[in-house]
């Protein structure tokens, strides 16, 4: 099939819902969407404490804004916590909890960028398994869910955010949806 925008002709990629070049929302033939098997993984790192991961599969996105924006292929597939890290996780591996609004299972807070770094480590050597931070690549693409909708704001609602019901002062229980 032809992956041509039905307004600017332009090319585009076979996973995206608008064009990159006039912002037309593409028609795009469900059929031809390469679809991915989501494969799941669960990590033990203490009694009854687990960390659940979800396969992201090696791509091609257009990254930035409009203005910066371009292409970029993430070469392998990897794995990314399907939830954010819960105080519970946080303190089996790093003994600590610096978190302000506490419980078990709300969302760890008050850590910098090298305490995220040193809690991979720390769970890398629990579990004989390696475990980084996500590039930047890595953390977009995984945010773009395989379409290029960013930086659309009259395109996106309230609805498709989930932010407009969720505003608070306090964290929330995890797992509330996946990341």
């Amino acid at each position: 099939m032809n992956n041509n925008c039905h307004k600017c002709q332009k090319p585009y990629q076979s996973n995206t819902r608008f064009c990159a070049y006039c912002g037309t929302e593409l028609k795009i033939n469900s059929a031809n969407l390469s679809t991915t098997l989501v494969t799941k993984q669960i990590e033990s790192i203490a009694t009854g404490i687990d960390i659940e991961t979800t396969l992201i599969v090696n791509g091609k996105f257009w990254m930035g804004s409009i203005s910066t924006q371009h292409y970029r292929i993430v070469d392998s597939s990897f794995y990314i916590g399907t939830y954010p890290i819960t105080q519970q996780q946080y303190e089996a591996v790093m003994r600590l909890n610096p978190a302000s609004h506490r419980g078990d299972n709300l969302p760890i807070e008050g850590v910098s960028y090298y305490d995220a770094v040193s809690f991979c480590t720390k769970l890398s050597n629990i579990t004989q398994q390696r475990y980084r931070l996500p590039s930047e690549a890595e953390w977009e693409y995984c945010c773009r869910a395989r379409v290029d909708t960013i930086d659309r704001p009259k395109i996106l609602s309230l609805q498709d955010a989930n932010f407009e019901n969720n505003k608070t002062t306090t964290s929330r229980p995890i797992p509330t949806q996946p990341i």
